[in-house]
């Protein structure tokens, strides 16, 4: 097997590994309410405030309609609200509740554990090459399909 063979599906099991790492560390935290697929998007609106919902699909490069269900089940837990925006309201704007704003440090903090414990091992030469590659793979997949350039 050539050393490009196995990309994607090693892609696929990192991405299982850390939702389950994910996924374990919020349950003992007591945010198990909180998927890896919601962070995500409380992510996004910790960084950008109030959101239309297309937009926020667009940054996480997810579905409008699977992020109109991730964002309803976290209306229903209480996390985000829906609402009609002030100047069209065709649009519907996605927002952090006072109680996911008390729980995005311990997000963060979940976040970075992962993080440390994927990177355990790897110098910071090592990281910075592994981010430029995954980078230039990822763009390589893009929607133009063209490679990129000087990890650009």
């Amino acid at each position: 097997m050539k050393p490009g063979d196995q990309v994607v599906a090693l892609a696929s099991k990192l991405r299982h590994r850390a939702h389950a790492f994910l996924r374990q560390e919020l349950a003992r935290r007591g945010l198990g309410q909180i998927q890896p697929a919601h962070g995500i998007l409380l992510n996004a609106l910790v960084q950008r405030g109030s959101l239309p919902l297309g937009r926020l699909a667009d940054l996480v490069e997810k579905d409008k309609s699977t992020v109109s269900g991730l964002v309803d089940r976290l209306v229903a837990a209480g996390l985000v609200v829906k609402e009609k925006d002030d100047s069209d309201r065709r649009v519907t704007r996605v927002r952090l509740t006072d109680e996911s704003r008390g729980m995005v440090d311990e997000l963060a903090v979940v976040g970075q554990a992962m993080r440390q414990r994927a990177l355990r091992g790897l110098s910071p030469k090592e990281r910075q090459a592994l981010v430029d590659l995954l980078g230039r793979v990822i763009r390589n997949l893009g929607p133009d399909g063209k490679p990129s350039v000087r990890g650009k």
